[in-house]
């Protein structure tokens, strides 16, 4: 019965049913869990204990991606992936690599079409 509950909660997670969050899903799944008397209180408040820290960081990405929502996220998702592309080993800025990275983002090929102002005057720096 175990496997079936975590079954349910991890579909109800990952498809969303009635458009409930997947909080709803994964914490109903646990306290279904807790008060069938299949896992003991002590466990899983241990359990949960062992997670903070991914907790916290999952909590600083979705601030960092609400931030990025209202201040106009692409503008940094630029910044990093040129700073990923970084120098292609003799020097100079490695504009191809910049340039395909960009177009997959955008789901256009960038550097054919020519048709990113902003990808350009960043590869220009």
């Amino acid at each position: 019965m175990s496997w079936d509950i975590a079954a349910v909660a991890t579909a109800g997670v990952i498809t969303r049913p009635f458009k409930w969050p997947e909080a709803v899903w994964a914490v109903t799944g646990a306290l279904l869990l807790v008060v069938l008397g299949l896992l003991p209180i002590t466990q899983a408040l241990q359990a949960a204990a062992k997670g903070v820290d991914v907790y916290l960081f999952l909590f600083g990405m979705m601030v960092l991606s609400e931030v990025g929502r209202r201040e106009g996220g692409r503008a940094g998702i630029l910044w990093l992936t040129l700073q990923s592309a970084g120098q292609n080993g003799t020097g100079a800025r490695n504009t191809d690599s910049c340039c395909t990275r960009y177009g997959r983002m955008r789901g256009v090929n960038a550097c054919q079409r020519g048709s990113a102002p902003s990808f350009a005057r960043c590869a220009a720096r």
